[in-house]
């Protein structure tokens, strides 16, 4: 026979009732706890495809750089290159100039040493004009002079 005890019946359902609780519990949170692992893993496999987008387009951005830092090195060097042709241009013009006057100075020179010859020359051959005419005039005079002696001795 079995006895019964109201309080030990209800602390038995009440037992059972907290054990089929706690199962219940254990149940919602390992089901929370999957719930939150599947979250979990799909957060961190979007955070892997953002950092790994993140890493191309970095990737591309540090080609773009250094692609646009060879452009700009390659036009600064054809703009030196430019810039020495232009410069080496210039120089051999200054040196034709250079040369084409020099030339032209040289011409004048040796025109100015013609004429200061040709002068010098004529400026001789009338100096032995003037002689010529002062030993002219110095004989007119002597003639002149024995003339005008012999006319007053006359």
């Amino acid at each position: 026979m079995q006895v019964i005890n109201p309080d030990l019946e209800r602390a038995q359902a009440e037992a059972r009732h907290l054990q089929q609780s706690v199962i219940h519990m254990r149940e919602r949170l390992e089901a929370d706890r999957i719930l939150a692992q599947q979250a979990s893993d799909r957060m961190r496999a979007e955070h892997t495809q953002e950092i790994r987008q993140m890493g191309l387009t970095i990737a591309e951005m540090r080609a773009q750089l250094e692609k646009a830092a060879v452009d700009k090195e390659r036009a600064v060097s054809q703009t030196t290159n430019a810039f020495g042709a232009q410069i080496a241009d210039l120089q051999r013009t200054i040196q034709t100039l250079r040369q084409h006057m020099e030339e032209q100075v040289a011409r004048k020179d040796a025109a100015v040493d013609r004429a200061t010859q040709e002068l010098a020359s004529e400026n001789r051959q009338l100096r032995e004009a003037v002689q010529v005419m002062r030993e002219q005039l110095e004989a007119l005079d002597q003639r002149l002079r024995s003339k005008v002696c012999l006319g007053e001795q006359a």
